[in-house]
């Protein structure tokens, strides 16, 4: 599974300027290409490298069940009941193994 993430990085708006017109210039500099898809991992620490090379780390506080849930119900909603079914019984044994852990 993965998830779009937005690839313009702390570095880049650092070295601009944080204002909006900057972004916005930064935006048209990637020519409006401005996520990256990641694979979800275990570890929650997602690397990616922006278009000026800065490498950058970014984490969410949600925890991969919680994903699993949004697959599965978006899943539901696009009508892929057999992957829909499948991936919110993962989420379910993923938040019984969260709950048993704390």
């Amino acid at each position: 599974m993965k998830i779009k993430i937005s690839k313009l990085c702390w570095q880049c708006l650092k070295e601009i300027g944080q204002t909006k017109e900057n972004y916005e210039k930064l935006n048209d500099d990637f020519k409006g290409d401005t996520h990256v898809l990641l694979d979800i991992n275990d570890d929650n620490l997602y690397e990616f490298t922006c278009d000026k090379g800065h490498i950058s780390y970014t984490t969410f506080h949600e925890e991969k069940f919680e994903f699993l849930f949004d697959f599965g119900t978006l899943a539901l909603i696009d009508g892929y009941t057999k992957e829909a079914v499948s991936t919110l019984a993962s989420a379910f044994e993923r938040f019984i193994e969260f709950y048993y852990s704390t």
